[in-house]
């Protein structure tokens, strides 16, 4: 949330406004964080349990506008994570806190119902993350900074690897390595 830098981290989604987690995620351990935002509320998971819920009524993401993941923005360029990312899924429509806790594990195919981007990081190298997701509308994401292709220990079968990401549009993303 930029009041310390590198020793706190909590979850942020800007719709309207920032939102952040109540809680802090923990460090050096892999935890599964997701947003979800129906419009009305804004709600933030770890681990597959609902951690806050905050009322919100504006827009998440303009058509043109950058799409930061893992970066607070383009006019701040702070607050960039530093870590690794298994994987980034983003939909449509807002998963509910039952979707998020059943599917946190696993791999989709790539098929599901309102998936729009689907970034797996398990290319293993190269500069581009591909979007899995077959009836996606977010492009490919270009990698940046040497990201570093290394193989998970998250708890997913079979194994992904993991990137650092700062930010993508509707056409690039920037990820730090």
């Amino acid at each position: 949330n930029g009041s310390s830098c590198g020793t706190q981290m909590k979850l942020g989604l800007y719709a309207g406004g920032w939102h952040y987690s109540a809680a802090e995620i923990s460090t050096n351990v892999w935890t599964h964080v997701a947003a979800a935002y129906d419009g009305t509320n804004v709600s933030f998971y770890i681990n597959g349990v609902l951690d806050s819920t905050s009322p919100q009524t504006g827009s998440v993401y303009q058509i043109g506008s950058p799409l930061f993941i893992c970066r607070q923005g383009l006019e701040s360029n702070c607050n960039y994570f530093q870590g690794g990312i298994d994987e980034v899924r983003i939909w449509r429509t807002a998963r509910t806190a039952n979707e998020i806790a059943a599917n946190r594990s696993q791999v989709l195919a790539g098929t599901e119902t309102n998936l729009v981007a689907y970034y797996r990081f398990d290319a293993g190298s190269g500069s581009v993350a591909a979007n899995s997701a077959t009836s996606g509308a977010i492009n490919d994401l270009s990698l940046s900074n040497s990201p570093a292709w290394v193989s998970s220990g998250a708890r997913f079968k079979p194994d992904v690897v993991l990137a650092s990401s700062s930010g993508a549009n509707n056409s690039t993303a920037i990820l730090e390595g």
